[in-house]
């Protein structure tokens, strides 16, 4: 597991700059993520183009699927 880093720290470390990952699809199979009910950021991307952030429940684990499963798939599930 990554370990927790604040708001505060994030900015503290890079100056006040807090740098994001811009949209993308993760490249491999799965990644599966325990997210934390009190830190936004992880959104989704519906099949009509609009993003919505991931509302997960305390306790819940989160799954994204990669790049690699349309492919394993013939197109079924996608990233």
């Amino acid at each position: 597991l990554y370990p927790q880093v604040s708001e505060s720290e994030l900015q503290e470390e890079t100056h006040g700059e807090v740098v994001r990952s811009p949209e993308h699809t993760d490249w491999g199979c799965l990644t599966v993520l325990l997210p934390d009910p009190a830190v936004a950021g992880l959104e989704v991307c519906g099949k009509d183009g609009a993003w919505a952030p991931v509302r997960a429940a305390a306790g819940s684990l989160v799954v994204n699927l990669g790049d690699l499963l349309p492919l394993w798939t013939r197109g079924r599930w996608v990233a």
